[in-house]
């Protein structure tokens, strides 16, 4: 659609804010309040309709995006958010084992099995390891504690976390980044373009991979945990070398799960 204004403002507005065009309020597609918990997320929302030039485009307003999904979701929304989550409780990547790939099998190991124990240690559970192909069902201990985990999370932090989950095919890993997200008072960072190493460039024994951080016991950046989730991709890409088309579509998934990231990080600034 076309640029229908002209200037762009954020007002206090109850116990956040709102943004404004041309003095009016922006409403979501369910026609709510488009609501923003914090100055700096309000600010980052506002700078992304500023930047859009005759052609309003969304693709381009990922924080947006996630406001407007916040701000309309119902409750039974929010109970399917959780749901699809926790679907994830029996088939996490991380639970997975090719014992048979002299390649894959010992970066499994080394790479993964820190996330499993540090989330073992962090939520009380204990994780089957798995070498079939099928997933085999967890203790129901296990569903139990990680949906309440889930359900005690603030409704503003399930969208982007569930963006998280999704895209490393892992919630293990979600949570690991979430978690450093919300309770370091420095995050390492996001996963911006143009920022970290590629995804292929960490070595097998890099401690930025191996083993969750000593000050912070799991402090995991969205570019690591993403670098762990193309765990298999990586083993492949260093005997047969990179697929553009594979890595275009890492590209994508960069990005957003970048911006899911930055929505966190600017939703825990006061």
């Amino acid at each position: 659609m076309k640029r229908f204004y002209k200037d762009v403002s954020v007002m206090p507005e109850g116990q956040g804010f709102a943004l404004h065009l041309d003095g009016k309020p922006v409403k979501t597609p369910r026609k709510h309040l488009l609501h923003l918990a914090t100055a700096v997320l309000a600010e980052a929302v506002a700078a992304e309709w500023r930047a859009q030039s005759e052609e309003v485009q969304p693709h381009t307003m990922p924080l947006t995006q996630m406001a407007n999904g916040i701000c309309d979701l119902t409750e039974d929304e929010q109970a399917r958010l959780v749901a699809h989550m926790a679907g994830y409780v029996d088939g996490d990547m991380l639970y997975f084992r090719e014992e048979e790939n002299a390649d894959l099998y010992p970066r499994q190991e080394a790479e993964w099995e820190p996330w499993l124990r540090w989330a073992e240690q962090r939520y009380d559970v204990r994780f089957k390891r798995q070498t079939g192909i099928l997933p085999e069902k967890q203790a129901e201990s296990v569903h139990h504690r990680l949906r309440e985990v889930l359900a005690s999370l603030p409704l503003a932090h399930l969208v982007p976390l569930n963006i998280l989950a999704t895209g490393f095919g892992s919630l293990i890993l979600g949570l690991a980044v979430y978690e450093s997200i919300i309770s370091s008072p420095v995050y390492r960072g996001g996963l911006g373009r143009g920022q970290g190493a590629s995804i292929h460039s960490e070595p097998a024994s890099s401690p930025l991979l191996t083993s969750p951080r000593k000050q912070g016991e799991g402090l995991l950046s969205v570019e690591e945990a993403f670098a762990l989730s193309l765990l298999e991709q990586r083993v492949q890409t260093d005997r047969w070398g990179e697929d553009a088309e594979q890595q275009a579509r890492n590209e994508a998934l960069r990005e957003e799960l970048a911006s899911a990231a930055r929505f966190l990080e600017l939703l825990t600034v006061a």
